[in-house]
């Protein structure tokens, strides 16, 4: 339902039949998307609890309560306007954006009416992405650029056929990359450097350097890697710098500045995607 809001019926990817993908785009049709994220992370949180509860039942149908009893969000911005007007000793205006409650879906195979379903906004086409370009994968100071790219095209390949593998390829740190040998290595030697070892994935990683270089370089893995070690402490301490700076950016942000001024209260956690 989240792909169908989000990018619309015809979204590349929707293994459903059409009568399926409608009936979705009909019930979600007066549903705003951070309403369908919500109602989302509810059922992830119980799924999630639901093997190590002594009472799966009852956790099912307060999950059913939830997901019948959310009320509507509405945006600090409208809320702050609202309590200005009151403050101001103005009449206090309704309830913003109160979503109604949404229509029923049309049985199977009828056609909804134009006036039940908003159509979702065609997807914009992404803008092509420039030849040799993406994501950076981590590779050590010694190892060039031209030897980086190759590592990428590598990544990629390998990616089509064994997805888990090139995730973890491109998470560990990237030592040396030549015709002569290909060095890898992680952090420690726990289950994601002994899932790359494993026969099968490392001829796989041979065959396509082999692909890419047109070179049959040894393959070396490395646990407790100390380069690879320093690299994530690295990682580590810039991720909590930048997630620090968005910590710092809300909480001086004026809108939020106003709103601690209006209700009188402080701020006691800040969430953020950078978790």
């Amino acid at each position: 339902m989240i792909v169908i809001k989000a990018a619309g019926k015809d979204a590349p990817g929707l293994a459903l039949a059409r009568w399926e993908i409608d009936d979705m785009a009909a019930m979600t049709a007066e549903v705003e998307l951070p309403e369908l994220y919500r109602l989302f992370t509810t059922v992830l949180r119980a799924m999630e609890l639901a093997p190590y509860s002594p009472q799966p039942k009852i956790l099912f149908e307060t999950t059913l309560i939830k997901l019948t009893q959310h009320e509507p969000l509405t945006t600090i911005d409208k809320l702050l306007r609202r309590l200005g007007d009151l403050k101001r000793g103005g009449a206090l205006a309704p309830a913003p954006d109160a979503a109604p409650p949404p229509r029923p879906a049309p049985a199977r195979g009828a056609q909804a009416s134009p006036a039940a379903v908003k159509a979702p906004p065609e997807p914009e086409a992404p803008a092509p992405e420039p030849e040799g370009q993406g994501t950076a994968p981590a590779v050590a100071a010694s190892v060039d650029e031209a030897s980086t790219r190759q590592w990428l095209e590598v990544l990629k390949q390998i990616a089509d056929k064994r997805r888990r593998l090139a995730q973890l390829l491109h998470g560990a740190l990237l030592l040396r990359f030549d015709a002569r040998q290909v060095k890898i290595g992680f952090a420690s030697d726990g289950f994601d450097c002994g899932f790359v070892k494993e026969k099968e994935n490392l001829d796989l990683v041979r065959e396509t350097v082999a692909k890419v270089t047109g070179a049959r370089p040894e393959v070396v893995v490395e646990g407790r890697c100390a380069e690879a070690e320093e690299h994530r402490r690295q990682e580590e301490a810039k991720f909590k710098q930048r997630r620090a700076k968005i910590e710092e950016d809300a909480r001086s942000h004026p809108v939020v500045s106003e709103a601690i001024k209006i209700l009188g209260g402080d701020i006691l956690d800040i969430k953020t995607d950078v978790e």
